[in-house]
């Protein structure tokens, strides 16, 4: 059991807060820790670099997604603007650099890329000794994910762990069939996107035992395939075993979104760019 752990999370959307209230939840469930807390690290920066952080992300997202897609895209080289990028954040997030110093947590669980850069630096100065799991929350890993010192990251995607891997970069899948059950026991979700093929329990063995959960609750999740297989009798199979939906693998961007905007429609601005999501 961890005497202090810390969930960081930045509110730079909703999806990255959302994750950590998800893990927060989870860890008290299982009572891992002595102490827990969630912070959204954007409290602790000033206020100019948390308007540009939050309010100016948004407004980008919903207005400009062109312009975004752009400083995306030139800021993905890994490692290249490291250390501009760090000095900036080091300017701006002394009060949170502080909280660190003063809690000494024995884990941090990072759903942001922000935190996770200044504790990777403190850890380099041999100012912080806490442990580090970085959980992307992101629908791929974008160079700003990638830092220095850590002990694990966590993805869901396959095409995500492919390309940590030719960064250099560890990576573990917590996702199987009895892992997606256990988590949509303890919490509600939007949207499941479930492998058919997976080890312990495969998608449609877990999909059965979901929807047998929730007939007792009186409660409906959309699940929808992920699965290489598109031959009709397979759909069939799928739609048997309690599925809404499919994907086709390799999964296409523009696909995902089609589902997303069918089946989580209030998750999805139509004049956005595509959004990220997570499944168990």
């Amino acid at each position: 059991m961890f005497k202090k752990l810390l969930i960081l999370s930045a509110s730079a959307g909703a999806g990255h807060v959302r994750a950590a209230e998800a893990i927060e939840k989870a860890v008290k469930d299982l009572g891992a820790a002595k102490e827990v807390r969630h912070i959204d690290v954007l409290e602790l920066t000033t206020k100019v670099f948390r308007a540009v952080y939050s309010k100016a992300y948004i407004d980008m997202v919903n207005k400009m997604p062109q312009v975004l897609g752009w400083l995306y895209d030139q800021m993905d080289t890994p490692w290249e603007n490291e250390r501009l990028r760090l000095a900036l954040d080091k300017l701006n997030t002394r009060r949170f650099v502080k909280l660190l110093e003063t809690e000494e947590p024995d884990l941090c669980i990072s759903t942001h890329f922000l935190p996770s850069e200044i504790i990777s630096w403190l850890r380099a100065k041999e100012r912080l000794a806490a442990r580090q799991a970085i959980v992307v929350t992101d629908f791929d890993v974008h160079a700003m994910w990638l830092c220095r010192h850590f002990e694990q990251y966590f993805v869901a995607l396959d095409e995500t762990k492919v390309l940590l891997e030719k960064l250099g970069i560890a990576w573990e899948v917590a996702a199987n069939g009895e892992e997606a059950i256990e988590a949509l026991k303890k919490s509600s979700f939007d949207l499941v996107l479930m492998d058919v093929q997976m080890p312990v329990m495969d998608g449609l063995e877990a999909t059965l035992a979901i929807r047998k959960l929730e007939a007792l609750r009186g409660t409906h999740v959309p699940i929808v395939a992920l699965t290489a297989n598109v031959l009709e009798e397979h759909r069939r199979e799928a739609h048997q075993a309690g599925f809404d939906d499919y994907l086709a693998k390799p999964v296409k961007l523009e696909d995902l979104r089609a589902r997303l905007q069918k089946w989580a429609p209030a998750r999805v601005n139509p004049a956005s760019a595509p959004e990220t999501t997570r499944a168990p």
